[in-house]
């Protein structure tokens, strides 16, 4: 049902990584904006006051961009808190969650900081087997947990799958467990499903959200989470309520009042749907995704790593609880999926 994780069993292989410009980068889950120079994405216009630079950010800054979190995503009547991206958040909450040990309930495949985080704060990780059309097995992650289960973790949709877990399956975690469950809806604008924050929830479910995914500013690191009262009070006595960079904020609130993403998003969708169409009369296969990235199915031989290497193409090879290899790619824009279309092709050939 599940395996205890040591941190010595790693389930990603990052394949080699080079700079070069003709070189098709894959590794890093982001939304590149650019394309030929070209921006995808309208981002908006900001003028720097260089003052701020010699300030750490006031409470103000912080409260400001928390009220157009809640304006711009209707959730005036809801708690909300701001973090240095959902990765920051992430960790932050097992410092709330894990000072007194514990373990951590999460899929097999699913992204891993959560696991590192809790790992330093000297708790476990039971890493649940996942169900065998490779979405996230509720029940097994139902029966997972136990008296000493501080949080149950769901990337929504998954990290490296792209699946989409809905809305009942999560409150049926929440209604069945004592712990928190922590919902990570990093890429929830990539799917066609509601998200965990437009719908009612229970208490013990916590929302992180990022602004790195469509929002496409990762560099400037904001996410925010949504969680009850007792939570944020929780929070707030353990942790600093203003590490995000003021200008950050500043700019964050300007990306969020602009609601450009929307049209990047359509883009990303198009082109994962195009790479999915195209690798697939090739014979690779993906899993649904409802993400802005691609897992794929059939199991690989491990000379691919190699050969993706020398075909100067960089993706995330992850292994999955059988031991066996698959890959997970993040769309990237037009120009550059056409290349890795070809080069694939050139791979298959061989």
């Amino acid at each position: 049902m599940y395996i205890q994780s040591d941190l010595e069993n790693k389930i990603y292989k990052i394949s080699k990584r080079n700079f070069l410009d003709d070189y098709v980068h894959y590794t890093s889950n982001e939304v590149d904006m650019t394309l030929s120079g070209k921006y995808l994405y309208k981002y908006p216009k900001f003028t720097i006051d260089y003052s701020h630079f010699s300030k750490y950010p006031t409470h103000n800054i912080v409260k400001d961009l928390i009220e157009t979190i809640k304006l711009s995503q209707n959730l005036k009547k809801k708690e909300v808190i701001v973090g240095t991206g959902a990765n920051g958040i992430l960790q932050n909450i097992v410092k709330v969650l894990f000072n007194k040990g514990g373990n951590l309930v999460t899929p097999y495949l699913t992204f891993n900081q959560p696991e590192y985080a809790v790992s330093s704060m000297g708790g476990v990780t039971k890493r649940v087997f996942m169900a065998s059309d490779g979405n996230i097995s509720i029940e097994n992650i139902v029966k997972s947990v136990d008296e000493k289960t501080k949080m149950v973790y769901l990337c929504n949709p998954n990290n490296p799958t792209g699946i989409l877990i809905n809305m009942e399956e999560i409150n049926y975690i929440a209604n069945s467990v004592k712990a928190y469950v922590v919902v990570d809806e990093s890429a929830i604008e990539f799917s066609e499903g509601k998200g965990a924050s437009e719908m009612e929830s229970k208490d013990n479910i916590i929302i992180v959200k990022s602004l790195s995914k469509a929002y496409g500013i990762a560099n400037l690191r904001v996410g925010y989470m949504i969680c009850s009262e007792e939570f944020k009070k929780m929070y707030e006595e353990n942790i600093t309520v203003n590490e995000v960079s003021g200008i950050s904020c500043l700019y964050a609130k300007k990306v969020l009042l602009s609601n450009n993403y929307k049209q990047n998003v359509r883009l990303i969708i198009k082109e994962r749907k195009n790479i999915e169409k195209k690798l697939g009369k090739l014979g690779l296969e993906f899993y649904k995704s409802q993400s802005n990235i691609l897992f794929s199915k059939k199991e690989l031989n491990e000379d691919i790593i190699e050969k993706f290497n020398k075909s100067g193409i960089s993706v995330m090879f992850v292994k999955d609880e059988q031991d066996k290899l698959h890959f997970r790619i993040a769309v990237q824009d037009k120009k550059t999926n056409k290349v890795f279309i070809k080069r694939c092709k050139n791979l298959i050939k061989e």
